[in-house]
């Protein structure tokens, strides 16, 4: 019999446009470290895009992901150049097994918008 496990995805977009580029390369390079650590992290997956402006996306297979994003905003946010200037361009999302149909909002660049709280892993 197979062991099927729920895995969460968390995704962290970085709008170019509202960050500091001197440090886009500090913010890849710290996300892809905390990717090693395989207790929280199942995949990882970097992409680039220009939609509506150029932005980078950090995406996550985890099966804890209150903690992966604790540890995010812990760690990696607050020891940016400018944690403001990160929290004001990053979208951070975190989705179920049912993809869009089943998501959280965790942070927003736009304070406006209603995020949602993460339940305990």
């Amino acid at each position: 019999m197979e062991l099927l496990v729920k895995m969460h995805t968390l995704s962290i977009q970085i709008h170019a446009e509202r960050a500091s580029p001197r440090r886009m390369e500090d913010i890849e390079f710290a996300f892809a470290a905390l990717a090693q650590n395989s207790d929280l992290v199942a995949a990882y997956l970097f992409s680039r895009g220009d939609e509506c402006g150029i932005y980078s996306t950090f995406t996550f297979d985890t099966r804890s992901p209150n903690l992966l994003w604790k540890t995010i905003d812990s760690r990696i946010f607050p020891h940016s150049e400018s944690a403001t200037n990160l929290k004001n361009a990053a979208i951070v999302v975190c989705s179920g097994s049912a993809g869009w149909d089943d998501y959280f909002l965790v942070s927003h660049f736009d304070a406006s918008e209603c995020v949602d709280e993460l339940p305990a892993d």
